[in-house]
């Protein structure tokens, strides 16, 4: 800045597009459609402790089908891809990212997207 000689500082943008779910596709499904019996029985979706995806997780599911994890993503593509959880739930781009980080199983992302708005 002229007047003061110091630089401007901005920050990051962030692009909210709506939550989503991703994961093994039938347990995806089953978020999607809040199926919890016959082949949904086994679903656990991790979600980052303490973000509004978490609130929603709360308020849709029993505790027994989600997994609050640490606010990492790498920490919750670990916990998927070990089969800690079958299905992360999290805002779509980030859920995009994990699709394009080079894992290469079996591997959707949902296309229900819950906002707040």
């Amino acid at each position: 800045e002229r007047l003061t000689g110091a630089g401007f500082t901005f920050s990051s943008p962030y692009h909210y597009d709506g939550m989503a779910y991703a994961g093994d596709e039938t347990f995806v499904k089953c978020a999607e459609e809040n199926k919890r019996f016959d082949e949904c029985s086994s679903l656990l979706i991790c979600v980052a402790r303490g973000s509004s995806t978490h609130d929603v997780m709360k308020s849709s599911f029993r505790p027994t089908f989600f997994l609050a994890a640490p606010p990492s993503l790498k920490t919750m593509t670990e916990m998927l891809f070990n089969d800690t959880c079958n299905v992360v739930a999290s805002d779509r781009s980030v859920l995009l990212d994990i699709d394009e980080s080079g894992y290469y199983g079996k591997f959707v992302v949902g296309c229900y997207y819950h906002t707040q708005q």
